[in-house]
């Protein structure tokens, strides 16, 4: 299965980058962002499509 995900991941163009055992706070430093994201964005905006979306996160 995380390699399906990791296929539909690359496709749209993502880069998938893997966090390393020696920098334990990468995880949780993404996690914030990821979190800030929905609270200040996505929760506050009504999204209409893909483009939209993409517009909205190049401005946040």
């Amino acid at each position: 299965m995380p390699r399906a995900f990791d296929a539909v991941v690359e496709a749209e163009g993502i880069e998938i980058v893997t966090t390393d055992i020696h920098i334990p706070r990468m995880n949780s430093i993404m996690e914030g962002w990821v979190q800030t994201c929905r609270h200040e964005l996505l929760e506050r905006t009504l999204i209409w499509n893909l483009p939209h979306t993409l517009t909205e996160l190049e401005s946040f």
